[in-house]
């Protein structure tokens, strides 16, 4: 029998964070600095995510230069992620590799901020080839990262730390949003000086280098030692490779028209900056809204049939635009497009979970990732192609990119999606009683993050 004294002792080395018991001192410590760490790297995408692409469009940047901006980090990060562990062992070395990601992504920032300052054209591919360098400088680590966080965090308390966390950052994201933009009112694409840019790159870029001090100083646990590398090498289900073939020509159908929104926005309607923000946090805000809801519907009738009203909600998303054109119309589309990919990246996220068969579930979400941003890069490139060569059917050529756009994803969908079949969810075993579908959404961000479901470095799917 365990003494009071020693009983004592136990209770006193459980630590909580936000509510969550998760251990001795030591990781509540790394886990606090992991906290910050995404606090700083949230402020950090919430500006690029605001003002990449209004940047780009103030240095006139073709529209091939757009579609590179918004494709090529998922794109490279996700072949990074899955051909990486083929060339190094992701176990090994994990902070040494995150933090030269991390720096790398801060320099890149750092030096996009000043790249407006040279002369035209030049300003606009190089402007473009420096962020898309920090979204992949980051992105090509995600393996190492996931390793490193997996180890640190007990899985018994996975989903419920990073609910919390993940409700927190989409807050911070969306004030720093909000206070770019309010910041920012007097500002469009008609007056705004390149200066106003190099604050905003140098801000995110500094933020970047507060997380890696974060970083820096975190713990991160012993690598379990192993006689031999393990496989590299997917082997995917029939199901899940179905399931991410389909996936990706709906993602790739939205990346084709998703970037020129904000050009639409900004060129055509004439936003100025304030508006814009608006226009991001809207979708944030229906995100973060109907979550809850989504995990409840998906726990009473099914992931498949949930996944059919939102992937066809998600198909539907660009008709509007084709109407309406007043601001507070495109805010209000723009929450309920939050409100439908919110729905899609949850259940499609548990989908990939249940049919991952409890393999190796890292190298089949980067298998996922790689199918999905070949999808998204070849698709966004041919919206580039075509947003200035389309006959103009309403009122802009931008408009018949998203009627497109919409016609592809109802194609993807009701061609795959009727085939979906309800999957056993062998995860779902490890949960805690009174845990439901979200949690298990919630426990692996960093696959998310990989995956360019929720978001890739500009929120490529907004629309």
């Amino acid at each position: 029998m365990t003494s009071p004294a020693v009983v004592g002792v136990l209770e006193e080395e459980k630590q909580t964070l936000g509510g969550v018991v998760v251990g001795p001192p030591a990781v509540r410590h790394a886990l606090l600095l992991s906290f910050w760490d995404g606090i700083f790297a949230t402020a950090m995408v919430a500006l690029t995510e605001t003002f990449g692409i209004a940047a780009a469009v103030s240095l006139a940047a073709p529209s091939m230069a757009i579609a590179l901006l918004g494709s090529t980090p998922l794109f490279l990060g996700s072949l990074g992620q899955y051909f990486l562990p083929a060339v190094l062992d992701v176990r090994r070395a994990r902070k040494k590799r995150v933090l030269v990601a991390v720096g790398l992504q801060a320099f890149f920032l750092l030096a996009a901020a000043l790249s407006g300052f040279l002369a035209r054209p030049a300003a606009a591919w190089t402007y473009v080839a420096l962020m898309a360098l920090a979204g992949v400088s980051a992105n090509v680590t995600t393996a190492s990262w996931v390793s490193w966080m997996g180890d640190l965090v007990p899985a018994e308390i996975r989903s419920r730390h990073f609910a919390w966390r993940s409700r927190l950052f989409a807050c911070v994201n969306l004030s720093c949003a909000l206070a770019a933009g309010f910041l920012a009112k007097g500002y469009s694409t008609k007056n705004a000086p390149w200066t106003f840019f190099t604050a905003v790159f140098a801000c995110a870029g500094v933020f970047r280098v507060l997380s890696q001090q974060m970083l820096r100083r975190q713990y991160e646990p012993p690598v379990r030692t192993t006689a031999e590398r393990p496989d590299w090498h997917a082997r995917p289900s029939r199901v899940f490779a179905s399931f991410s073939l389909a996936n990706a020509l709906v993602q790739g159908a939205a990346a084709m028209s998703a970037p020129f929104f904000n050009v639409w926005y900004l060129r055509d309607l004439h936003f100025n900056y304030f508006a814009l923000a608006i226009t991001s946090c809207c979708a944030i805000v229906g995100n973060i809204i109907s979550l809850p809801a989504w995990g409840r519907l998906a726990d009473r009738i099914g992931s498949s049939n949930t996944l059919r009203i939102a992937g066809l909600l998600v198909s539907l998303v660009p008709l509007p635009y084709l109407f309406f054109t007043s601001q507070l119309a495109v805010w209000i589309i723009n929450l309920g497009g939050g409100i439908a990919w919110a729905g899609y990246n949850l259940v499609s996220f548990n989908y990939m979970l249940s049919a991952s068969e409890n393999r190796d579930r890292t190298r089949l979400f980067a298998f996922a990732s790689a199918v999905t941003g070949v999808a998204v890069f070849s698709m966004t490139l041919l919206g580039g192609f075509l947003a200035t060569r389309l006959p103009v059917i309403f009122s802009s050529p931008l408009q018949g990119l998203f009627l497109l756009s919409a016609v592809l994803r109802l194609f993807a969908f009701s061609v795959f999606f009727p085939q979906l079949r309800e999957q056993v969810l062998v995860a779902r075993q490890s949960l805690h009683p009174g845990e439901r579908s979200q949690d298990l959404f919630n426990e692996m961000p960093a696959l998310r993050v990989g995956l360019g479901l929720l978001r890739n470095f500009f929120r490529a799917f907004r629309g």
